[in-house]
């Protein structure tokens, strides 16, 4: 009896545990692109790039994907306004910056990004805005709303 009662013990326990998981993924609402892909679409189409600089242990970074931009009426904002991109400031891969190859990790302090997360924006000319630190879903829609009118 006890081990039958151990095993029900364990696969409710595991059954609970993969429930979490599964209901922990959202898929994103914002259609990230890669930085590349970005820059070349802005080009075209003059929009500004909304770059989102975070890194795998900070946890407002992850609260800000997991709250902020899961806001319906942002990820609509962004998606339709922004060319929106997600970069690691931890990594050495390499993205290409005014036609030439540059680590990422590189890039982003060069933009001046000391605080995670942050958000960096871009025209289609290279001109740069940094908004640092965490932002709900309402502060960061007045302040892309602003940065969109004082364009």
């Amino acid at each position: 009896m006890r081990i039958t009662l151990g095993k029900i013990s364990c696969v409710c326990v595991l059954s609970m545990i993969i429930f979490k998981a599964w209901a922990t993924i959202k898929e994103d609402k914002i259609h990230w692109l890669a930085f590349d892909e970005a820059v070349t679409e802005a080009q075209k189409t003059e929009r500004m790039i909304l770059i989102d600089v975070y890194t795998e242990w900070c946890g407002w970074c992850k609260h800000m994907g997991n709250k902020t931009y899961q806001d319906d009426h942002l990820a609509s904002y962004v998606n339709s306004h922004f060319l929106p991109v997600k970069l690691n400031a931890e990594t050495r891969k390499k993205i290409l910056f005014k036609g030439e190859p540059i680590p990422t990790k590189e890039f982003v302090r060069q933009q001046g990004v000391k605080v995670y997360p942050s958000i960096i924006i871009m025209d289609d000319k290279g001109s740069i805005r940094l908004l640092e630190g965490y932002h709900n879903e309402k502060e960061l829609m007045s302040a892309l709303k602003a940065l969109e009118e004082s364009r």
